[in-house]
């Protein structure tokens, strides 16, 4: 072994097996931490890119193959005649979708259990991620011939004979085709159990001791209004205040759901409104509770009587601070497409946590999930206690302190997670828009989440809180570990989409910390002495957003990719309607830069631009870099000289 560092002059201490380099401690340290990040983007990404793709093959219709086309014209000609064989062409083909759709995913968790393993014991390298990555890339190969067989390959239609049953059929060759790209090779290991790793609207009427409220944005949608499109129109103003003013009949969604006495915090806010009547939902667009009357075995058996003699002991333990479980309610998921938040006491998230701490909550831990929770996160700490490193072990001091602090004394606020989903039609029309460049200031000091009173955006993953219940421990999962009450969106919060951002409102923050990915440490307690707002929430907003991850670095300068970040960042710093006349400012950082690899200016232009349109303030946290301040500046500085707009 050299004995110096290939990166610096220090003496080698460690020496790394796929790419046979040597590395001094601190640069080893830092050299796992890349491996780690490209792990999670060049492995993890792009094997939950590969669901969401495989989950249109559950939807047959929805693609791009004409074959049901076909059989629908050829039924309308025939009529009567082959209206049986028709049935018989489509469950044919239906079932060899079925088949080979069920064959990839069989790949796929194969995959996903070699992907925990490396996650849990940090035990990878170069040659193991690029094992993974051509796996991946075969099974993705095999989808896309797949969908873009050409039909007539793979149904034949003969209309010269009546002998129906006969004459059309399905071929084989497709279906043979596939099965051998599938086969399994000698290199796919078994396993370990792994857990769901994510790096994962109904209406609702609420008890009123429940502490969970709900809110749905019902706002009028206009015709896009200009340049200063941001704006609430007379008529969404109404639309807005009407629900607040008008009773709240059972099962309706209510606007503003909590009053709080600034002069009083030792008094719980209090719902707005009446009295509602309690509600046990057990439906796809609900949290599942354990606590539910309708989680039981088949044979009827009740589960939670079950989990509740297994936990009396310990509740007997907490003496009268603990969080009365019969209290829970279902809060409302909050799915794609969707304009809905739900609002929560404080004393409710950390009742939600507890049994996300013992694992309660049903049909959501991999390696069977059910479908109508395929694209949410786990929210169960299964893999926090598998495989302990030592950043989970510090994730979990914070975790455990967070407990301690609210047995101790429970918060009296509550919290919002708010889903945004941007209309189509109030997409900006980058090219035409006319609006100056807005301020922007620059910090090389300073975290995120130490700039107060403004929006502080988390570099998310679509799937929310990334990895915080696993390996991960970089931005967005120390900000999760540190206030903690965020973990509660893993369980309403599904997968987002291009023109999707979720807030995080009113989240405390328990813990203090230093160091980052594996040098992260727990560093004692911290007292957020964040004021509240009329509802009680923690003057504390938090934006979620995810970037695109580039593989290929040169591709993010592709103006539709460029148009996409632009669109979420735009989704994410537009003030929502009842904002509108604050438009505090917004922190942010190298958001989709280093594992993601994009490109810092880059970003920071596309970041300064949605910002201006949003008519906010920008304040650029650079992490130390300076060379990016100044250039950035210089940047900023000819812009205005040139009244770019």
């Amino acid at each position: 072994m050299s004995t110096k560092c290939s990166i610096c002059p220090v003496s080698a201490e460690r020496h790394c097996e796929g790419c046979k380099n040597n590395f001094c401690q601190f640069d080893f340290t830092k050299h796992k931490q890349q491996l780690f990040e490209e792990f999670n983007k060049e492995i993890v990404e792009f094997h939950f890119e590969l669901l969401d793709k495989l989950k249109q093959l559950e939807k047959p219709r929805s693609l791009s193959l004409n074959v049901f086309a076909e059989i629908e014209k050829w039924e309308k000609e025939t009529i009567d005649k082959v209206r049986m064989a028709t049935e018989k062409v489509r469950s044919g083909l239906t079932q060899l979708i079925d088949k080979q759709r069920e064959a990839m995913r069989k790949q796929l968790k194969s995959i996903k259990i070699e992907i925990d393993s490396h996650q849990n014991d940090g035990k990878f390298n170069e040659i193991d991620i690029h094992q993974l990555k051509q796996k991946i890339d075969k099974i993705q190969e095999t989808l896309r011939q797949f969908i873009e067989k050409d039909a007539n390959k793979a149904v034949i239609v003969v209309n010269d004979k009546i002998d129906w049953n006969r004459r059309i059929y399905v071929q084989e060759d497709l279906e043979s085709e596939i099965d051998g790209n599938l086969r399994p090779g000698a290199d796919v290991r078994p396993n370990r159990l792994g857990q769901r790793f994510s790096d994962v609207g109904s209406s609702s009427s609420p008890s009123p001791r429940s502490s969970v409220q709900i809110r749905a944005n019902q706002s009028v949608v206009s015709q896009q209004r200009g340049q200063h499109d941001m704006e609430a129109t007379k008529e969404e103003d109404i639309a807005m205040s009407k629900d607040f003013t008008d009773g709240v009949k059972p099962g309706e969604i209510i606007e503003k759901p909590w009053k709080f006495n600034e002069n009083r915090p030792d008094i719980k806010p209090m719902p707005i409104k009446g009295s509602y009547t309690d509600y046990d939902y057990w439906d796809e667009d609900h949290v599942r509770m354990p606590c539910s009357k309708h989680y039981a075995y088949k044979n009827g058996q009740l589960i939670w009587p079950i989990i509740s003699q297994h936990l009396t002991s310990l509740q007997k333990k907490c003496e009268n601070h603990t969080v009365k479980f019969k209290d829970l309610k279902s809060p409302p998921l909050l799915k794609i497409a969707t304009n809905r938040s739900v609002t929560m006491s404080q004393e409710q998230a950390a009742a939600l946590l507890a049994c996300a701490f013992f694992c309660l909550f049903p049909y959501r831990s991999y390696p069977s999930p059910t479908k109508e929770y395929e694209h949410f996160q786990d929210p169960n700490f299964e893999t926090l206690y598998r495989d302990v490193r030592q950043n989970k072990l510090e994730k979990l001091k914070c975790i455990l302190h967070y407990f301690n602090r609210v047995t101790e004394n429970m918060p009296n606020g509550v919290i919002t997670f708010q889903r945004v989903s941007l209309p189509k039609d109030r997409f900006p029309s980058w090219r035409e828009l006319n609006i100056g460049l807005c301020d922007l200031s620059m910090t090389t000091g300073k975290k995120i989440e130490d700039i107060k009173n403004v929006l502080q955006v988390d570099f998310a993953n679509k799937y929310i809180g990334g990895g915080v219940l696993g390996g991960g421990c970089v931005q967005e999962e120390i900000r999760f570990t540190i206030c903690p009450e965020m973990l509660v969106s893993l369980l309403v919060c599904e997968v987002m989409d291009k023109n999707e951002c979720i807030f995080l409102i009113g989240c405390e923050r328990y813990s203090s910390y230093k160091g980052y990915a594996d040098s992260f440490e727990y560093a004692g307690d911290y007292r957020d002495n964040t004021p509240r707002d009329g509802w009680g929430r923690k003057w504390c907003h938090v934006i979620a957003m995810d970037a695109v991850y580039f593989r290929n670095p040169s591709d993010q300068y592709d103006m539709k990719l460029v148009e996409r970040e632009l669109l979420k960042a735009y989704t994410g710093f537009r003030p929502r309607e009842d904002e509108a006349d604050y438009k505090f400012g917004i922190a942010t950082g190298n958001w989709g830069c280093g594992a993601f690899h994009g490109d810092k200016q880059l970003k920071a232009i596309i970041q300064l631009m949605a910002a201006s349109v949003a008519t906010r303030p920008l304040i650029y946290a650079a992490y130390g870099d300076k060379n990016l301040i100044t250039s950035l500046s210089a940047v900023y500085e000819y812009l205005t000289q040139k009244n770019a707009t």
